[in-house]
């Protein structure tokens, strides 16, 4: 049967180009590029509310998945933003759901130091919001009474006694104690950490909740907190994922984390090596299973399939995803805005008329990001591709544009195609003048546009 879908039935996914971070708005995300994800994530927070209206007391995690550059971060800070607008009562999104989200800013947990605790910033978090809070609450003593400050110190003391125990936990044994009694006291800690975080969330909920004065009060409160790159702490990644369980996932409090889960793999088998003493000999192929599995059995239970947002893949473009891209800046779809942007800056035309992907349009949305970025930079043309019709001005701005693209073109693909031995022979080749090359090299030169 013939396809005969057209450009105006099919759903684009427009895509904006900006510098620096970027946080979409509520109102595009219809028309996004990562629509299908903020979809899914509005649907798995509506379920979050319903279930603890029925009485589902669990903690909730959502991970924003996919290849580096995907734009896992922009989906997760875009979406944040929109739940804290939300709780702020700024605008109509998740407006059917009874939910009011307390967001904190985003941990980046790659840039940890070895000595600093994931647990430990989350407290800190709350608890500089909490006297943010407590100096407009001054404000109202008179009205709120003294059961309003009794609440306060007690929430001073659970921030307090949890830091300490949790601390505790990290030390080792010191003078008298022997080993035993300090192994036995830190399981103390550890199995009332979790209880003891549950019982601050819902207090301090409480305590940030304006009195209503014979209003309805008809809000689930959560706390909403985001890690960034959880994936990408080498050292101690795959173990504050499994912080973010053993402490954190309580009732009122959802997490979003970013990372790429072949990553989560990899970090999950060098967490759970100890398990294996020999890892390279084909005779204990079974013991690498047993590791596969043990991480992928784990990462299932710590990431949820149903919890997992997956980035789209224009590399890929499986379910041809990438086909209706469209650059927001220039109206068209991804493929002819990148060669025409090429054109208008070198008046070099490449053919982008095949479905083939094309080998310069970039692999990822920061990629494509980036890309448009340095293309728009280059000198404006007159009158591209024109021959004869170009001034001498004009014939040095192609020679310079073209020049730079050159550079980026051969060094970004060399870097994205070639591995290390290839790219060394290759930058030899390219201090040849052209008529060295001989077939062999030729041939060589040809890997740079393979796939």
């Amino acid at each position: 049967m013939e396809n005969t879908t057209t450009q105006k039935d099919r759903r684009l996914h427009r895509v904006g180009i900006r510098r620096g971070e970027v946080i979409e708005k509520v109102a595009s995300f219809k028309e996004s590029a990562y629509s299908v994800v903020y979809e899914k994530a509005e649907t798995i927070i509506r379920d979050i509310v319903k279930g603890e209206e029925k009485g589902d007391r669990s903690g909730h995690l959502l991970a924003f998945m996919g290849e580096r550059g995907s734009g896992k971060t922009t989906a997760m800070l875009s979406f944040l933003h929109a739940l804290k607008e939300k709780g702020d009562g700024e605008n109509a999104f998740l407006a059917d759901c009874r939910g009011h989200f307390t967001t904190f800013e985003v941990i980046d947990a790659s840039m940890l130091e070895q000595d600093e605790d994931l647990f430990e910033i989350v407290l800190a978090q709350m608890l500089v919001h909490f006297l943010e809070h407590y100096k407009g609450d001054q404000l109202h003593e008179d009205v709120w009474g003294e059961g309003r400050k009794d609440a306060r110190k007690e929430i001073h003391k659970m921030f307090n006694d949890l830091l300490e125990g949790f601390r505790s936990l990290k030390r080792q044994g010191q003078g008298e104690e022997t080993a035993a009694l300090v192994s036995l006291k830190n399981l103390s800690y550890s199995s009332r950490l979790k209880q003891n975080f549950q019982r601050l969330v819902k207090e301090y909920l409480a305590c940030l909740q304006e009195p209503y004065y014979g209003q309805e009060r008809p809000k689930q409160n959560y706390l909403v907190f985001a890690i960034d790159d959880l994936d990408m702490n080498i050292d101690k990644g795959f173990e504050m994922l499994g912080q973010l369980h053993r402490y954190m996932l309580v009732p009122q409090v959802i997490i979003l984390v970013t990372a790429k889960y072949e990553q989560l793999e990899t970090l999950g088998r060098k967490y759970f090596a100890y398990m294996v003493e020999r890892l390279n000999r084909e005779t204990d192929k079974w013991e690498i299973d047993y590791l596969n599995k043990t991480v992928k059995e784990y990462l299932e239970k710590m990431l949820p399939l149903y919890n997992r947002l997956y980035l789209p893949d224009l590399e890929n473009n499986i379910t041809g995803y990438a086909d209706d891209v469209e650059l927001e800046k220039e109206g068209k779809l991804l493929k002819q805005a990148i060669l025409g942007k090429i054109f208008r800056r070198t008046g070099i035309f490449f053919d982008g008329a095949r479905e083939k992907k094309h080998y310069l349009a970039p692999t990822s949305m920061r990629g494509l990001n980036d890309y448009y970025l340095f293309l728009d930079e280059l000198a404006k043309l007159e009158a591209p591709g024109k021959g004869s019709a170009e001034t001498k001005q004009e014939q040095a701005l192609i020679l310079y544009n073209c020049d730079r693209f050159l550079n980026d073109f051969i060094y970004r693909y060399m870097v994205e195609r070639l591995d290390m031995p290839e790219r060394l022979e290759f930058r030899h080749l390219l201090q040849k003048p052209f008529s060295e090359w001989d077939t062999h090299m030729y041939a060589f030169f040809r890997i740079l546009f393979r796939g």
